[in-house]
C-alpha cells in the first residue's frame, strides 16, 4: 500500500482566480494486491490536515507524558493516584507499578531519554485517540486488503511518523496482533528485493555506550575545535545540547556481540572515523543517542542570498540540508559541543545523516539503530523522510530497524536481544521484530514500551553466511588480489574517505600496493577515465613519498593524515595562529627535514591532478602555513624556517598567468586576488604584490558593501576588517566601517527595544 499526500486542482467552469482552483491536500492510498497487479484500488482517506492533527495527538498521547520525566515526579503522581478508585490501597498503588515497570525502591530504571508515566495512567488516552485514527486511516482500506495479513506500507507526509502496528483494534488487541507490517521508502523498492550479490560482507559491527565526554589524553592527537570542517545544521545550538551517558546500552551491545561471537566497540572506541571507514559489515548495530532537529523559521536574509550563487564563497552560510538535521551521537560529542579539543579520530562526535549517506553499506544485510527518534527527519511530501532512514537507504543498507520516538532502555535491551536471537534462527527480519515486540507487549501493553521500532526495506530473511572471520595476513596471490580490491575501492572514495580506507587497511600499505595502484591508474587512463586515473596517481605518489620518507613517529598513512589535517586547519584558520599552533604543538616530532621532503612530494602530486581553482586554494594554504610556522615559538627553530622556506618555494613556482585567468573568470572572489598577491610576494616582486594586495582590499570592500545593503552588518564588518588588514590606507573601507558600526548599533538598539516591547506586551 502506497500512501500519497497531494493537493487537488479543480478547474472552474466560470472565470475565477487561480488561488481558488486548489483544494486542501488529501491522503490517497494505492492498494496493490500481491500477484494481482491489474487490480489496483485507490482509496481517498480524507483531508490531510485533519489526519495529520489526529496523528500528532495520537503520538503525543503515547510519548509526551513519558518524555523528560524523573522518578520523583512519577512517584508523586503515583501517590496522588492512590486516592482514586483504581488504586484503593496506597502501598500497592506505589510499589506494585514500580516493580511491574522495572523500578525498585532503591534504583530506578534508566531510559534512553524517556522515563514513562505508569501504563495505566496513559492507556485510556491513547486508545481513544487511536480508535479515531484507525477508523480514519485504516478501516477504509479493509475492503481493498481483504483477508491478506502481510502488509508492505510506503507512507507519505506525516504518516512517516506513525507505526501502524500500534493502532488499537479493541482494549487488548492492536494491528500488530493481526497483521505482519513492514515499511518501504517507496513502493518501487520491492523491485530490488530479488537482487543477489556474491560479494562477501565483513564481520558484524556493534557500537554501544559511547564516551560522549571523550577528551584528549597524552596518547592521543588533539585537534583544535574550530578547525574541524564538518557540516552541521544552522539550528544545532552547542550551548543547549548535551548527551547523557547510556550505560544500559553497554549490556545491550555486549549481549548482541556475544550472539555473533565478536567483541563490541564501546566507550572511547565509538569513533566517527572508525564508523565512516567500515566496509559493508554483515550487520551494523548502533546503540546510542539519536537526534532530530525540528524545522525552524529561516533567516529572511539567507533566503534573499539563495540566488547569489556560491553561498560558501560568499558568506560561509550553507543552504540548509535536511540530512544535516538528524544524526547519531558518538564518542566526544559533548567535548565538541563545549568547544574543547578532542582526538582527531573523534572528529566532532556527530554522525549526521549526510555523513551516513556516504558510508559503504552496499552489502550490509541489516542496520539497527537502537536510539531515539532515528526514524524521524524533515517530511517532504512525495519524497519520504529526509533523515537517517533515507540516508541508510542511500548508503545501500538492505534492511533498517529504526525508532519513531524516545525508547525505554531496559525494554529496548530485551527487545533487541530477542530480535537478534530470532534473526540468527533464520526468521525474516520483519517477523523477528514483530515477535520480539509481542513478547514485550505481553508484559507491557502500552505501545510506548515496544511500538517505536519499525522495519523498513526487504522484510525477508537476511542472507545466510556460514561464518565470517577477520582476514588473516595475506600472502602471494591472495595479497595481490587484496591490493587490487583496495585500489578499486579507492576509486569510489573521496579524498578523506580514501585516507580512512587506507588507515583501516594499514596492513596492506607497502610498495606492492603502490605498484598495484599505479597499474590500475594506467588502465583507467587507457579506458578514458582520466579523472579516476589522476586521483589514483595522486594517492600512489603520496604513499610512495610517505613510505620513502616516514615521519619520526607513526605509519606512512598516519603521516599523510597529519599533513592533510594540518593543511585543512590552515586553510580554515584564515591565518589565525590559535587554530594551527595547537596542532603543531602536539606534533613537534614530525616537524623535521623529512617533513620538508614529504611536503614537497605531496604538493607536486596534488598540483599535477587538481584544477585551477583548487590550485589557488593550495597555494594560499601553503603561503599561510609558511607565514605561521616561521613564527612558531616551540620546537626546532631551524626546522621551522626550512619548512617555511619550502612552502614559499612551492608558491614561487605558481604560474602568474593561471592566477590572472582565475581572476578574469571570477573577479569578485577575494581569494583569487589575495593568492596572486601572495605569489608575487614570495617571488620578491614587491611593487606588484602591493598593488595586488590593494586590489584585494577593494574587492573585500565591495563585498562588505553588498553585505551592508542586505542588512548583514556583522558580515560586512568582518569583510572590512580583512580589507583594512591588507591595506590600512583604504579610505573607502575606513569610511564604510564607521558607517557600518553606526548602522549595527542602531539595528541592535532597535532589536533590544522590540524585544523589550514584546516582553511588556506579554
Amino acid at each position: 500500500m502506497e500512501f500519497i499526500r497531494t493537493e487537488f486542482c479543480i478547474f472552474p467552469t466560470v472565470s475565477t482566480t487561480p488561488e481558488k482552483w486548489w483544494k486542501p491536500a488529501r491522503y490517497l492510498a494505492f492498494v496493490l494486491p500481491a500477484k494481482d497487479s491489474n487490480n489496483i484500488r485507490v482509496v481517498d482517506l480524507g483531508e490531510a490536515k485533519d489526519i495529520d492533527e489526529v496523528i500528532a495527538q495520537f503520538r503525543t498521547s503515547i510519548t509526551s507524558e513519558a518524555e523528560n520525566r524523573n522518578p520523583e515526579n512519577v512517584l508523586q503522581e503515583l501517590i496522588q493516584a492512590a486516592n482514586t478508585t483504581d488504586f484503593p490501597d496506597l502501598r500497592s498503588a506505589i510499589y506494585k507499578p514500580l516493580q511491574e515497570y522495572g523500578w525498585t525502591e532503591t534504583k530506578p530504571t534508566t531510559f534512553r531519554n524517556a522515563i514513562p508515566k505508569p501504563e495505566n495512567m496513559l492507556q485510556k488516552v491513547n486508545t481513544s485517540i487511536g480508535y479515531r485514527l484507525r477508523k480514519i486511516l485504516f478501516d477504509p482500506l479493509l475492503i481493498a486488503i481483504g483477508d491478506r495479513k502481510r502488509l508492505l506500507l510506503a507512507p507519505d507526509g506525516e504518516l512517516n511518523k506513525l507505526p501502524f502496528e500500534v493502532l488499537p483494534l479493541d482494549e487488548n488487541r492492536r494491528l500488530i496482533d493481526e497483521y505482519h507490517i513492514s515499511y518501504l521508502s517507496t513502493g518501487r523498492d520491492v523491485l530490488y528485493f530479488q537482487g543477489v550479490t556474491n560479494i562477501q560482507p565483513t564481520e558484524p559491527l556493534v557500537f554501544a555506550d559511547p564516551d560522549f565526554n571523550l577528551c584528549v589524553t597524552e596518547s592521543t592527537t588533539a585537534t583544535e575545535n574550530s578547525a574541524f570542517s564538518g557540516r552541521h545544521s544552522q539550528d544545532l545550538e552547542r550551548n543547549t545540547l548535551y548527551f547523557q551517558d547510556l550505560p544500559g546500552t553497554r549490556t545491550e551491545g555486549e549481549k548482541i556481540a556475544a550472539l555473533f561471537g565478536i567483541e563490541p566497540i564501546l566507550e572511547g572506541k565509538v569513533l566517527e572515523t572508525r564508523l565512516k571507514a567500515c566496509c559493508s559489515p554483515y550487520i551494523l548495530h548502533l546503540a546510542t543517542h539519536g537526534f532530530f532537529l525540528k524545522d525552524q523559521k529561516r533567516d529572511p536574509h539567507l533566503k534573499t542570498l539563495e540566488y547569489l550563487g556560491n553561498m560558501d564563497r560568499l558568506s560561509g552560510y550553507r543552504l540548509e540540508n535536511p540530512l544535516l538535521r538528524s544524526g547519531l551521537a558518538l564518542a566526544g560529542v559533548n567535548t565538541w559541543l563545549q568547544g574543547r579539543s578532542l582526538p582527531l579520530e573523534a572528529e566532532d562526535g556527530i554522525l549526521t545523516a549526510e555523513d551516513v549517506s556516504g558510508l559503504d553499506l552496499l552489502d550490509t544485510e541489516l542496520v539497527v539503530l537502537s536510539a531515539c527518534e532515528t526514524g524521524l527527519g524533515e517530511i517532504r511530501t512525495g519524497e519520504g523522510v529526509f533523515g537517517l532512514r533515507r540516508a541508510f537507504v542511500l548508503a545501500g543498507a538492505k534492511r533498517l530497524v529504526v525508532s519513531l520516538w524516545s525508547v525505554p532502555d531496559r525494554q529496548t535491551q530485551e527487545l533487541m536481544t530477542n530480535f537478534y536471537e530470532r534473526i540468527l534462527k533464520g526468521q525474516p527480519c520483519a517477523d523477528a521484530l514483530r515477535d520480539a515486540q509481542l513478547e514485550i507487549k505481553r508484559e507491557y501493553h502500552n505501545p510506548f514500551y515496544w511500538g517505536a521500532f519499525i522495519c523498513q526495506g526487504n522484510s525477508s530473511s537476511i542472507r545466510k553466511i556460514d561464518k565470517i572471520e577477520k582476514s588473516p595476513r595475506l600472502v602471494g596471490k591472495e595479497r595481490q588480489q587484496a591490493y587490487l580490491n583496495l585500489a578499486h575501492a579507492l576509486v569510489e572514495c573521496s579524498g578523506d574517505r580514501a585516507r580512512e580506507l587506507l588507515n583501516v587497511n594499514q596492513e596492506l600499505v607497502d610498495t606492492g600496493l603502490v605498484e598495484t595502484i599505479e597499474q590500475v591508474s594506467a588502465k583507467l587512463k587507457q579506458e578514458g577515465d582520466c579523472e579516476a586515473a589522476n586521483f589514483l596517481r595522486t594517492i600512489a605518489i603520496q604513499l610512495a613519498a610517505a613510505l620513502d620518507n616516514p615521519l619520526s613517529a607513526g605509519t606512512p598513512v598516519e603521516a599523510l593524515i597529519f599533513l592533510n589535517q594540518l593543511f585543512r586547519a590552515t586553510v580554515g584558520s584564515q591565518g589565525n595562529y590559535q587554530v594551527v599552533y595547537p596542532l603543531l604543538k602536539t606534533h613537534l616530532n614530525h616537524l623535521d627535514e623529512r617533513f620538508v621532503q614529504l611536503l614537497q612530494q605531496w604538493s607536486e602530486a596534488v598540483f599535477s591532478t587538481v584544477d585551477a581553482s583548487q590550485s589557488i586554494l593550495i597555494v594560499h594554504g601553503l603561503f599561510t602555513f609558511g607565514k605561521l610556522i616561521q613564527e612558531f615559538p616551540l620546537g626546532d627553530r631551524a626546522s621551522h624556517l626550512k619548512i617555511a622556506q619550502a612552502c614559499f618555494e612551492i608558491v614561487q613556482k605558481c604560474n602568474k598567468e593561471v592566477l590572472e585567468e582565475a581572476i578574469r573568470l571570477d573577479p569578485y572572489d577575494p581569494l583569487n586576488h589575495r593568492t596572486l598577491a601572495e605569489v608575487l610576494e614570495a617571488q620578491d616582486r614587491h611593487e606588484e604584490a602591493v598593488r595586488a594586495y590593494q586590489e584585494t582590499s577593494m574587492v573585500l570592500f565591495r563585498k562588505a558593501e553588498a553585505w551592508r545593503n542586505l542588512g548583514r552588518y556583522k558580515e560586512a564588518l568582518q569583510a572590512l576588517d580583512e580589507a583594512l588588514a591588507l591595506d590600512s590606507n583604504n579610505a573607502l573601507a575606513l569610511v564604510s566601517k564607521t558607517e557600518t558600526l553606526t548602522l549595527l548599533d542602531r539595528y541592535e538598539n532597535g532589536e533590544r527595544e522590540a524585544q523589550s516591547n514584546e516582553t511588556d506586551n506579554w
